[in-house]
């Protein structure tokens, strides 16, 4: 009876590991290559195409971050099982606070990599309102010269450039959504460990 419950115990860690916490460490991996892409891209339409993907794959890692904090905080009240000898005890105590210490260090670090993108993110909007609002005073100086060839192309690249500046705000915005979120489950996952 003992060695079963000890059995299932670990194959649940097992299943955490290489199920959400794997899944987790992948969505880390490729969050901070659609990172460095959006970061890259130079056109209003890569950048949403960007950004869109972005936010799907932290949405991904949030519930996987989720689901492995679920069946962790579930397991939890298995670690210190009174009945079992000091050796099981001792395996249960130390598998579990290895788990619980990967999903921790998953966490923060994908905490750490939206945290800098979004920093990145906003600096990059800002440089580019900055050269969108430079654009706009060559159309302001198109008007002034009358040159209806050189006012149609300058109104085409402010608008975009205005377009573009808020739906990336947007777009940051449901980040720190979801920034917020990992906060949450990054202390969850220091609780998890006392």
């Amino acid at each position: 009876q003992r060695a079963r419950q000890l059995q299932a115990f670990l194959e649940e860690l097992q299943g955490i590991s290489i199920g959400p916490l794997s899944e987790l460490e992948g969505r880390l991996i490729e969050a901070k290559a659609l990172h460095a892409h959006a970061l890259r891209v130079t056109s209003a339409q890569a950048e949403r195409e960007a950004l869109t993907r972005v936010e799907s794959c932290a949405k991904l890692a949030s519930m996987a971050a989720s689901l492995a904090n679920r069946r962790l905080q579930k397991l939890a009240g298995e670690v210190n099982d009174a009945s079992a000898g000091t050796t099981e005890a001792n395996l249960r105590r130390q598998s579990f606070t290895g788990e619980c210490a990967r999903y921790q260090s998953l966490v923060h670090r994908l905490f750490q990599a939206q945290q800098a993108f979004k920093l990145e993110m906003e600096a990059k909007v800002r440089r580019n309102f900055r050269s969108s609002e430079h654009d706009t005073d060559v159309v302001a100086a198109a008007l002034a010269a009358n040159s209806p060839s050189s006012t149609a192309q300058g109104f085409g690249s402010g608008s975009a450039a205005g377009g573009n500046t808020r739906t990336t705000a947007t777009a940051l915005e449901a980040m720190e959504v979801n920034n917020e979120e990992l906060a949450l489950l990054a202390r969850a996952a220091d609780e998890l460990r006392q």
